[in-house]
Order: C-alpha cells, then sequence, then structure tokens
C-alpha cells in the first residue's frame, strides 16, 4: 500500500469521530445496498480522501484504492478498539 495513502487515510481517521470511523469501516466492508455510495459520498467530502479517490486512472485503480482506504480504516478500528457491526449497517446510521 502506498506510504501516502495509508497515512492520509490515518490522518483522516483521527479527524473523524469513533462512531463515523466505526459505521464507515462497517459499511466498506459489508458493502450491502447503497453502504458503499454512501461511504464514497461522506470521504469524498474530505479533500484529502477526495484527492485520492480521484486519482484513480481506471475503476480497477479506484476499486483498489477503495480496498485500501478500507484496510487502514479497519486498522484504526482495531487500535481504537471499536467493534464492527456483524451486518448491514442500519439505515440513518450515518
Amino acid at each position: 500500500m502506498n506510504r501516502d495513502l495509508k497515512s492520509t487515510v490515518r490522518e483522516f481517521a483521527i479527524s473523524i469521530s469513533d462512531g463515523e470511523l466505526e459505521m464507515l469501516a462497517s459499511r466498506l466492508t459489508h458493502g450491502m445496498s447503497d453502504d458503499t455510495s454512501m461511504a464514497l459520498n461522506f470521504m469524498s467530502k474530505h479533500k484529502n480522501i477526495d484527492h485520492l479517490l480521484s486519482a484513480a486512472k481506471s475503476s480497477e485503480e479506484f476499486y483498489n484504492i477503495c480496498d485500501s482506504i478500507n484496510e487502514t480504516l479497519q486498522q484504526e478500528c482495531k487500535k481504537k478498539g471499536l467493534v464492527l457491526t456483524k451486518g448491514p449497517v442500519p439505515r440513518g446510521a450515518a
């Protein structure tokens, strides 16, 4: 994983609340219904993450970036002792 990507995502994870981090990691992990689009919309509102996502040159690269972001978010959740939901995130939990 690109070191810049990982450090940018870590900074992002620190800047959001634990609830937002947990929700985002859960949505990216489960990818049910509108989970992925909601997660991408949330992340795109943060300038540095939006820059990472828009740097993709292909759809394959875009999804690889998303997977890398998810891995880093998962690690940050574990560091904070957050428990990710075992199933889809309920609607309105954003």
